[in-house]
């Protein structure tokens, strides 16, 4: 359990009433506000990058305004757990996206809360109360990569909706909205109205995170970077803050490849200093695949399959990542598709949210069960019609859904995981982005026009740089032809190496023999190797897998004679393999 996020407790049983707060901590502040807990790494009134109780008392001294404004100031990946002292009210504070998720359980008679569902499942097994694992969540998970479209990972723990906070008083729990949602909301009024003024608002966020994070004392300050517009976001930002001397890049990709290559002339040409350390470090190694699988939903319990392990060692650096930069554009998976019918429900749609075992053409061709897809359907369409009561342009509707499911279940729960080894921060994270975003056309928004008008206003050099080739540049140099492009003039930086205590790009790949057949094989079919012997082990292990869980749970979740179908048949693309990888780690997370 960690030690710095309460599960609270709410009895509303005759003479027990109350809250009672299990873990965490209670410090005063010199405001009215006790800090009870904290998770995730974020930033609070503009000022100050939170990181853990300690940070979240100096954030509050003097701080005397309401729950609502202090939850509505969040940036990032952040949950904070207070209690009112005038009041003797308690809150669970999220941020306003809801990406660090708030998990609850009820009984009917007590309500359990926390945002570590670790400590949360903890608890219940505590007090004789053990939630099964969802079986369709991780075949979601393996079918999309991301939650969303459901819940949680545990039949009848459900979440704390996006834009909403908790209040704990005597007599029972009440779900807030924050008053910034109708401010947020109301903010459209059409392509370029009011357009000036919310870039300003979403370059004011930005830019504020910036700072706090480099103002924070740390070992090192470590940024990511590479040939994508949402890192270029990112240093544009580091650059105009004046504190682009405290970092060093970090650039993750596949070595001469265009993305790394272009990482390397950007930093060249600034003197950055770019290595292969992602500001994390290695104090242990999964000793087999099977459990490097288990260790990847060790940190979220199976929400998403993360980047932290148990095997990672607690450091003091400060790591910007570019989460969330999927909200200043359409996504470009979804370009050129049409808006969203009246349920939300045409093809691309389900491609792109219930994933590639959900929506292949043909018929009985799905790998999900009917079932299982009509449940998906259904959220789909409540998603939707949410949106819609939010008065969401039309055009944006699948925008919203993707802040709703991939962005905040990805971008959040992946940082967040992180919080207990080092302080990862996405610096992008601003609410006004929704409005601004859908202030431009959709055809501009599919263009990247509001992400490279940003990084234009932050760096006017840095935005006229060679990108990847397959970022979308070329209309929006045409309509702002006082941006003359350049080509790279400088030498490259050097890619330092990885330290020994970093962790390996590919942990999985340590476990794994890659014999000169596999390599044959791999160079046949275009694929990396390592996924080649990956799938040599893993499928017969998915076998062994389904045949532990039970038929009737098996077939409301699958379309039996499909996965069989597919699971052997020789994997020729890289789907495929991929395919193979997810299914496994998925259901060994359910099994084991």
């Amino acid at each position: 359990m960690f030690a710095d996020i309460p599960v609270l407790v709410h009895d509303a049983r005759s003479g027990h009433e109350g809250t009672s707060v299990v873990g965490g901590q209670r410090v005063r502040t010199s405001g009215r506000y006790v800090v009870l807990g904290v998770h995730g790494v974020g930033v609070i009134n503009r000022s100050h990058l939170v990181t853990s109780p300690e940070d979240l008392v100096v954030a509050l001294d003097g701080f005397n305004e309401t729950a609502d404004k202090l939850g509505s100031s969040i940036r990032g990946a952040l949950t904070v757990y207070i209690q009112d002292s005038i009041t003797d009210t308690y809150y669970v504070l999220t941020d306003f996206l809801g990406s660090s998720t708030v998990f609850r359980f009820t009984t009917g008679q007590r309500d359990y809360v926390s945002s570590s569902l670790p400590n949360l499942m903890g608890l219940l097994k505590d007090h004789r109360l053990e939630p099964q694992k969802s079986l369709s969540y991780a075949a979601l998970i393996a079918s999309s990569s991301s939650g969303g479209l459901l819940e949680s990972p545990y039949e009848g723990v459900g979440v704390l909706g996006q834009f909403q906070y908790l209040k704990f008083e005597k007599s029972g729990i009440s779900v807030e909205t924050y008053q910034l949602r109708d401010r947020i909301f109301e903010q459209f009024r059409g392509y370029g109205t009011d357009l000036k003024n919310l870039r300003e608002l979403v370059l004011a966020d930005i830019l504020a995170n910036v700072d706090a994070a480099s103002r924070y004392p740390a070992s090192s300050h470590i940024s990511h970077i590479s040939g994508g517009l949402d890192e270029r976001v990112l240093v544009a930002a580091i650059r105009k803050s004046g504190f682009e001397y405290l970092y060093k890049m970090y650039n993750g990709g596949a070595l001469k490849s265009e993305s790394t290559e272009i990482a390397l002339s950007l930093a060249g040409r600034y003197k950055y200093p770019v290595s292969r350390d992602p500001g994390y470090e290695v104090s242990l190694i999964a000793g087999s695949m099977a459990e490097d699988s288990r260790w990847r939903f060790h940190e979220t319990s199976g929400v998403v399959r993360g980047p932290a392990t148990p095997g990672l060692r607690t450091n003091k650096s400060v790591v910007l990542t570019p989460g969330f930069g999927n909200l200043f554009r359409t996504h470009s998976e979804l370009n050129g598709h049409n808006d969203a019918d009246d349920d939300g429900l045409d093809a691309n749609l389900l491609s792109l949210f219930v994933g590639n075992l959900g929506n292949r053409s043909g018929l009985n061709s799905n790998v999900l069960s009917d079932a299982l897809l009509e449940d998906l359907k259904t959220n789909i369409r409540s998603i939707v019609h949410k949106a819609k009561r939010l008065n969401v342009p039309n055009d944006a509707i699948q925008d919203y859904l993707w802040m709703a499911t991939k962005g905040r279940y990805n971008d959040g729960e992946g940082s967040r995981s992180m919080s207990p080894y080092t302080s990862r921060f996405d610096p992008l994270y601003s609410p006004w982005l929704i409005p601004a975003a859908w202030s431009y056309a959709k055809n501009e928004r599919e263009k990247n026009f509001f992400q490279l008008d940003t990084i234009a206003e932050l760096d006017r050099d840095l935005v006229t740089l060679p990108y990847s080739s397959n970022v979308r540049v070329d209309a929006y140099f045409d309509e702002r032809p006082m941006l003359r492009r350049q080509s790279f003039q400088h030498s490259k930086s050097d890619l330092l190496p990885r330290s020994p205590s970093s962790p390996f790009l590919r942990i999985q790949s340590e476990n794994i023999k890659i014999t000169d057949h596999h390599k044959l094989e791999a160079s046949h079919l275009g694929v990396p190797d390592r996924l080649v012997a990956m799938a040599e082990s893993y499928l017969p292990r998915i076998f062994e897998l389904l045949s532990s869980i039970d038929t009737v749970v098996l077939e409301e979740t699958f379309n039996y004679p499909v996965l069989m179908r597919t699971l052997k048949a020789k994997p020729r693309r890289l789907a495929d393999f991929r395919r193979i990888q997810n299914l496994h780690d998925c259901l060994a997370w359910y099994v084991e």
